[in-house]
């Protein structure tokens, strides 16, 4: 959970300074990019159950290999309507990971625990939105170049390696 919004945050972090800084649009722009982020957590949402029994075990790892193409997207685009299909995969992406997240929280403690559990999650995960730029900009500057660019290039890496931890975690459990 924490480092679901340690990469989750880099887009809400650095959208704006990305479309200005590559020259793609203006506050408006980045604005309209959070409604296509917002209409494919829309479009998960009614088509989650399919993708989780498509790919059981290993839907949060997918999740997160949407989140990763996501941020590749966005780091690459040479235009506004690329940085909205970034946008709509990245809202596709973290509407898999989200509710698998708590899913596999609830199913792992006791029924008289689940209310525990989850607000220990939701805590552990506010914590990673705070700690997320302290994590991700000392990595920016190694990356180099265009700083949110950066961002986008060090969230889309972070959130792949998630998807691979994620995987063999969850392809060993019996």
């Amino acid at each position: 959970g924490f480092f679901v919004f340690v990469v989750g945050q880099v887009y809400s972090n650095s959208n704006a300074f990305l479309v200005v800084e590559k020259g793609l649009g203006d506050a408006a722009a980045s604005g309209l990019g959070m409604a296509f982020f917002c209409a494919g957590g829309i479009v998960m949402g009614l088509l989650y159950g399919k993708v989780a029994s498509i790919f059981g075990k290993y839907t949060m790892s997918f999740g997160f290999l949407v989140v990763a193409l996501s941020y590749v997207v966005n780091a690459t685009a040479g235009s506004i309507a690329m940085f909205y299909v970034g946008s709509a995969l990245y809202g596709l992406g973290l509407s898999v990971v989200m509710p698998q997240f708590f899913i596999s929280v609830g199913s792992s403690v006791p029924p008289a625990a689940i209310g525990l559990a989850m607000s220990i999650a939701t805590c552990i995960q506010n914590f990673g939105q705070f700690c997320s730029p302290y994590i991700v900009s000392p990595l920016t500057g190694i990356v180099g170049g265009l700083e949110s660019v950066a961002a986008f290039w060090v969230a889309g890496a972070l959130a792949a390696v998630l998807a691979v931890v994620v995987g063999v975690v969850n392809g060993a459990k019996k």
